[in-house]
């Protein structure tokens, strides 16, 4: 019985299969590697006050997920396999975003 390739397959496999890109290589392990400022809250009189903390960091992608850390990390792995990974996880961080808030 065959069953028709999903949107999501097609769109992910479309993505995977283009060439590889020592830039876009670098921008997504940055991306995936960057620990960017907290944003802290402080209540005031006026009201409630966001500021980025200077001391206190968010946590990275790989810090959230480890078992992809050590695969793109892994000595062993190519650079057109690791941008595959990369490009694989933040495609499903981007559809899953889009998937979620297009069902709230």
């Amino acid at each position: 019985m065959e069953r028709p390739d999903s949107e999501f397959k097609e769109k992910l496999m479309r993505l995977l299969r283009k060439p590889f890109s020592q830039g876009e290589c670098d921008t997504l392990l940055d991306k995936a590697t960057t620990r960017p400022p907290a944003t802290m809250k402080r209540q005031t009189r006026g009201g409630v006050k966001y500021y980025n903390s200077e001391h206190e960091r968010q946590p990275s992608y790989f810090d959230g997920h480890p078992d992809l850390a050590k695969q793109v990390r892994v000595e062993s792995a190519s650079k057109p396999n690791q941008l595959a990974l990369l490009r694989g996880f933040f495609f499903w961080m981007e559809q899953s975003t889009n998937s979620y808030g297009a069902s709230v």
